[in-house]
């Protein structure tokens, strides 16, 4: 697991790129805490900050992690508003 997207809904244009090292509103690198997280759990959640794209802001999102093998995980988040 190193970061590199496969799939993405809400923005295609991240499909193939390396997002390691990104950070979120308030510059916590959780792509990196989702990378820890599915090395010692075979699911589990996230929170951190991010634009809504909806409605512009920037919220709490939640992301469910599920890890599949040792090098693919997937994750798919909800805004929680603040």
């Amino acid at each position: 697991m190193a970061g590199n997207v496969l799939a993405h809904g809400g923005d295609t244009s991240l499909i193939g790129s390396n997002q390691y090292e990104l950070k979120d509103s308030v510059g916590k690198y959780f792509i990196q805490e989702f990378i820890i997280l599915m090395g010692q759990e075979e699911e589990g959640w996230n929170k951190y900050k991010w634009h809504n794209y909806d409605t512009f802001g920037i919220e709490t999102k939640l992301t469910f992690l599920k890890r599949y093998d040792q090098n693919l995980f997937l994750g798919c988040g909800i805004y929680c508003g603040n």
